[in-house]
Order: structure tokens, then C-alpha cells, then sequence
């Protein structure tokens, strides 16, 4: 596992056939040996290439599924995006202030909560 790892630092990102190639192993061991670093926070999976886990790569990737989860369902809460991206509440909230300040959405509150939504259609 440790050779994925370097392998994956040197390469930025590789699919788990590239890898297994590199490596001369079963990409049945090299998945094996993938998911197994995931569960440890080693490294990530994003469309189909594996990487080295960066706090800052998996910021960016919140911050896109925040504003897929917004634009499917108009508006949320912390909670409830936290609930569903299975991010912690505080990663979410600073990811959703982020966005906030760059206008990409709106924030109201109503009672103690506050409820989020897009300002303008993003792509």
C-alpha cells in the first residue's frame, strides 16, 4: 500500500488500471488496497481517478456537492446538507459562508436556523 501511495505523489492522480499497471499487480489487489487507504483517509476517489487526500481536495469536492445538493432542492439548511454529504456540520458551514461571500448564494434565517440558496444559476 505504501507503493500506492508514493506512486500516487509522484502521478497527482491515476485510475486503479494505471496504477495496477505501474505497480505490475491484480487491479483486484490494487482496488483492495484503494479502498482499504480511503477508509483511512490516505486517499480519494473522484470520477474515477485515485489520489493522495488533501484536506483542500476534499474542501474543493464539498463545495461542489454543496452547490449540486442547492441547486436540487432550492433550499437547505447546514444540518441538512451535513446530514446528506456526510460532512461534518463545521466543514459544511465554513464551505457554505465561502459561498456566501462570493455571492454564489444567499443566506436567511428563520426562527434560530439559517437556510441557504443560490443566488444565480452556476455552472
Amino acid at each position: 500500500m505504501i507503493d500506492i501511495i508514493g506512486l500516487l505523489q509522484l502521478n497527482d492522480k491515476m485510475t486503479s488500471a494505471q496504477i495496477a499497471s505501474a505497480l505490475n499487480i491484480a487491479a483486484r489487489e490494487v482496488i483492495t488496497g484503494l479502498l482499504d487507504l480511503e477508509k483511512h483517509h490516505a486517499v480519494m476517489q473522484v470520477n474515477g481517478f485515485w489520489s493522495v487526500y488533501t484536506k483542500s481536495k476534499q474542501h474543493s469536492i464539498l463545495s461542489v456537492k454543496i452547490l449540486d445538493i442547492i441547486k436540487q432542492w432550492e433550499v437547505m439548511s447546514a444540518a441538512e446538507i451535513s446530514s446528506i454529504t456526510g460532512a461534518s456540520r463545521s466543514s459544511v458551514t465554513h464551505s457554505l459562508t465561502e459561498h456566501v461571500k462570493s455571492e454564489r448564494m444567499l443566506r436567511h434565517r428563520k426562527d434560530s436556523v439559517y437556510f441557504y440558496k443560490m443566488t444565480t444559476v452556476t455552472s
